[in-house]
């Protein structure tokens, strides 16, 4: 149970907000490790965070994503978790 817990506070649902409050999210992260998450129409912003944060803040963070499909309303939507790793120590010299 702790385990879930753990992942559901890592994790960054992307929607209406700009990119920047997203990737300004990802960096005040107490943990090494985020998982952004996103449905439909805003999964490409997802792609958009992680690459501002990476070309931005910190190159050398690895990513992996995964794809579901959830029911939602008697719908199919899908669904882009994309898991960030990163391994600085000190964020903004």
């Amino acid at each position: 149970m702790d385990n879930k817990k753990n992942e559901d506070r890592n994790t960054l649902y992307i929607g209406k907000k700009p990119v920047m409050t997203y990737v300004l999210a990802v960096m005040s992260s107490p943990e090494k490790e985020v998982t952004l998450a996103a449905r439909g129409r805003y999964m490409a912003k997802v792609i958009d965070v992680y690459e501002v944060f990476r070309n931005k803040f910190e190159k050398e963070c690895k990513a992996n994503f995964t794809t579901n499909t959830v029911k939602i309303e008697d719908r199919n939507v899908y669904e882009l978790l994309l898991k960030i790793t990163w391994k600085w120590t000190q964020m903004i010299p």
